[in-house]
């Protein structure tokens, strides 16, 4: 299994359905066969990191996935205190409460080729995201697909969070209850976004959002189509910035 394999061992899964929740704290290779025929499927409840489906947590962590859906009823994916993840043909689907969590300083992910989709909310008050930045963490992301998420397609907060997205695809974010959100890519407290090549589609509320004060989002070569309003009438922003947020679309 995974903890057999050690630091830079890696394990290749068949093809098959697992059901177990992971825990990389190693530089550790997990490579499936590919998504459609390998899921991790975990068990555990949301609103915690005991129900993340696969945890990287840890200064020096070096994992790497690829080939394989992540799946679970709670977050499929968070990675945390300086570890860092390479994702590669990666499906992170059908969660609850986020997609792929990524928080605190020096923690890393690289997505190439992946698909995160039809994350579910915990609650009304709990609406969640596809992919959350925050606490300082980093997201460099290319040929992602964000789909069908509850709450936000991304999420970034916090000053010294960053994410660098190209040639992806935000789409059909969803609103939970009534209250304001369902936005495709949402960048607040003093949070850093740079997009380029990008489709923001079919989202509620705010396609693009630089949110609040100190937060900057640089979009370049981008589509944003048909943001819809929120349930309320209001909204419907293709991009948008706030007091003391700059947007600059090129």
């Amino acid at each position: 299994g995974v903890a057999a394999a050690g630091d830079n061992g890696c394990v290749r899964v068949a093809a098959g359905e697992y059901r177990e929740q992971l825990e990389l704290n190693g530089s550790t290779h997990v490579v499936g066969v590919c998504a459609a025929r390998v899921t991790i499927r975990g068990s555990g409840s949301a609103g915690s990191s005991m129900g993340t489906t696969v945890l990287v947590s840890g200064v020096g962590v070096q994992a790497h996935l690829r080939g394989l859906t992540v799946s679970g009823t709670g977050r499929g994916i968070e990675v945390r205190r300086g570890a860092r993840l390479t994702a590669a043909k990666v499906v992170v689907a059908n969660n609850v409460q986020g997609g792929i969590l990524i928080r605190d300083a020096a923690t890393v992910v690289d997505l190439a080729d992946c698909v995160v989709r039809d994350t579910a909310p915990v609650s009304e008050s709990a609406p969640g995201s596809g992919l959350q930045v925050q606490e300082s963490g980093t997201l460099r992301a290319q040929r992602l697909a964000v789909v069908r998420n509850a709450g936000a397609g991304i999420a970034m907060n916090g000053a010294g969070s960053r994410a660098e997205v190209s040639a992806s695809v935000v789409r059909d974010t969803l609103q939970v209850g009534t209250t304001p959100n369902g936005g495709g890519i949402l960048v607040q407290g003093g949070a850093t976004l740079s997009a380029t090549e990008v489709v923001v589609s079919d989202n509620v509320g705010v396609g693009i959002g630089a949110l609040s004060t100190n937060t900057q989002a640089s979009v370049a070569n981008a589509v944003v189509r048909a943001t819809r309003p929120l349930r309320t009438g209001t909204q419907g922003y293709g991009a948008t910035a706030g007091a003391g947020a700059a947007l600059r679309i090129t």
